[in-house]
């Protein structure tokens, strides 16, 4: 018959059990056949003998199915995967660098710099990171906004009018 464990003493060694037929019986620790000690709110398994619960044993748990959690192909991308942070920190600085004038060289090198890691942490986790494009992204436009800028000189063409 099955059943829960309402309660159990240590002390006395005994305790209850409601039935799923609506009737308690008491058992003490002489009739426990699992593991450790018993507690209340365990699911258990045991064969009624007058009132009582004998050969009380632990009711067995179904197994659970285990969740994948790697991508299904090589290709696809994980459902718990994130954009890495350091591709889109290099796709914005290179974004931003195309209306900050005077830092040109500067954004360029840090926005590639950044997409840089960004594929360095994808390449180490593909599981949990993704974002490549955006890293590759960011470098093609840290390096063309870098050519531009040192093809366009920002003081001459101010100058003219």
């Amino acid at each position: 018959m099955n059943g829960d464990i309402i309660a159990f003493d240590d002390a006395t060694q005994s305790g209850e059990i409601a039935a799923d037929d609506g009737q308690r019986y008491t058992f003490d620790l002489s009739g426990w056949r699992g593991r450790g000690l018993p507690a209340a709110g365990q699911e258990v398994t045991f064969t009624p003998r007058n009132r009582q619960a004998v050969r009380v044993i632990l009711r067995p748990v179904p197994q659970r199915r285990a969740r994948q959690t790697l991508a299904a192909s090589p290709g696809a991308e994980s459902v718990n995967s994130r954009y890495s942070g350091w591709s889109l920190a290099g796709l914005v600085m290179a974004f931003l660098s195309l209306f900050l004038d005077a830092q040109v060289p500067l954004l360029a090198i840090a926005a590639a710099a950044c997409a840089w890691l960004g594929l360095r942490q994808i390449h180490r986790e593909p599981a949990r990171y993704r974002g490549r494009l955006f890293s590759w992204l960011a470098i093609a436009l840290a390096l063309l906004v870098a050519v531009l800028g040192a093809l366009v000189d920002p003081t001459t063409a101010a100058s003219v009018p």
